[in-house]
């Protein structure tokens, strides 16, 4: 995909075509995902290094990743029964309510014990609303000529708060001197404003009417298993640049303000690019996947031979405009497929499919003890995988006669 001039100079045109297209309901849902994503990034990137200065060692705070992320898979089946049976929005009512408690034994944990149950009720609150939430999103795309624009939009809301987010959340941090009780106090505040404007949406399907596929229904078509394959590799990289590359950071630097100006630069560039990105063609997804995952790859790479903190933050730009290329496409092949299988199927098995492969990584740090370096490794493994997989997947649909694109029947674009 080429960004000319012309073309980035056109973003705010189009973006504000796309605006009239969308329904007051539409927006009020996106405000909803802004406030939220706003109060998680305010101290998501710094719940791994707070743990480590409460006095936990890294393999504790691994075993927590573990323990998170094995609770997370099942929990997503329950997110998938609370928002068939009662609807998407008492699933994130009640997700929220799940964070808001986890972020409360956050604030005052001081010993080991505490971290199951911490543990327990983060999962909750990822399974319960990232499923609804991302129901609602796959649901409102009734147009698939609009896929990739709708999962540019969400991106852009994403990187927007992802940006503000992290910046009072690191003034925060080092203003209190990492006093976690001041932080989450404004986290939950953040967290309940961002339930407000559910209250009035009204005419976007929050409730499903078909019943939500099984497994091995849902996985009999080549385009899920390439998807969700991709998916759950890219997470591999996503967990380390997010979780471990930021631990990696702060005892390289022994400061907490190295770990708060990298929470501030990840979403500078993939904020300028994310709706551009949601205009990639569909007969190209694939193909920008692999140009996306090589270039992470890359970045890895040179990392084992960094140790410049001006030269590892420039890393983390990279990253944040690379890992558009993967994910958006990625997205929107997946929420265009689920579109039409189910929503409440695809948002479920999304999740699923990224907890588990990041369970596995975990397992592997875990029993690791050069804790960086391997997962570094990894995530160029991951990125490696996640280059073949779309390879060999074009080679399967060109040989598909009237399938040139993620969905049948679309014409080629």
């Amino acid at each position: 995909m080429k960004l000319s001039p012309i073309a980035i100079t056109e973003v705010p045109t189009r973006f504000r075509a796309f605006t009239h297209k969308r329904s007051a309901d539409f927006w009020l849902f996106e405000s909803s995902i802004w406030l939220h994503m706003f109060a998680s990034s305010l101290i998501s990137i710094f719940i791994p290094i707070l743990m480590l200065t409460a006095g936990f060692s890294l393999h504790e705070v691994i075993l927590f990743y573990i323990l998170y992320h094995a609770l997370d898979i099942p929990a997503n089946y329950l997110g998938r029964y609370v928002t068939h049976k009662y609807g998407a929005k008492l699933a994130i009512v009640l997700g929220t309510i799940f964070s808001i408690i986890f972020f409360v034994l956050y604030s005052q944990i001081s010993d080991w014990s505490q971290l199951i149950w911490m543990a327990l009720f983060y999962a909750l609150y990822d399974g319960l609303y990232y499923t609804a939430s991302l129901y609602i999103f796959i649901g409102s795309t009734k147009d698939p000529e609009n896929t990739g624009e709708n999962t540019g939009i969400l991106h852009l809301v994403v990187r927007s708060a992802s940006l503000l987010g992290p910046i009072l959340g690191s003034a925060l941090v080092i203003a209190s001197e990492g006093n976690r009780l001041v932080v989450v106090a404004v986290v939950i505040t953040m967290f309940i404003l961002s339930l407000l404007p559910l209250l009035f949406i009204k005419e976007i399907e929050t409730k499903p009417e078909k019943k939500p596929l099984n497994a091995r229904t849902f996985f009999n078509n080549p385009r899920e298993i390439k998807n969700h394959l991709s998916f759950g590799l890219y997470k591999i990289h996503e967990a380390v640049e997010g979780v471990i590359f930021p631990v990696f950071i702060f005892l390289t630097f022994e400061n907490l303000s190295s770990v708060a100006v990298l929470a501030i630069l990840i979403p500078v560039v993939s904020l300028l690019f994310s709706y551009a990105a949601g205009h990639i063609k569909r007969s190209q997804r694939e193909k920008i996947i692999m140009i996306g995952a090589g270039l992470l790859a890359l970045v890895w790479l040179l990392r084992f031979f960094i140790d410049s903190q001006l030269l590892l933050y420039a890393s983390s730009i990279a990253t944040g405009l690379f890992t558009l290329f993967v994910l958006v496409p990625l997205d929107a092949n997946m929420f265009l497929r689920g579109a039409e299988r189910g929503a409440l199927s695809a948002s479920m098995y999304r999740n699923v499919s990224s907890m588990t492969a990041k369970l596995i990584l975990y397992i592997v740090l875990y029993f690791t003890v050069a804790v960086f370096e391997i997962p570094f490794g990894l995530a160029i493994i991951a990125l490696l995988g996640l280059i073949y997989v779309n390879y060999r997947y074009l080679h399967w649909r060109d040989a598909q006669p009237g399938e040139p694109t993620s969905v049948p029947g679309l014409p080629k674009n």
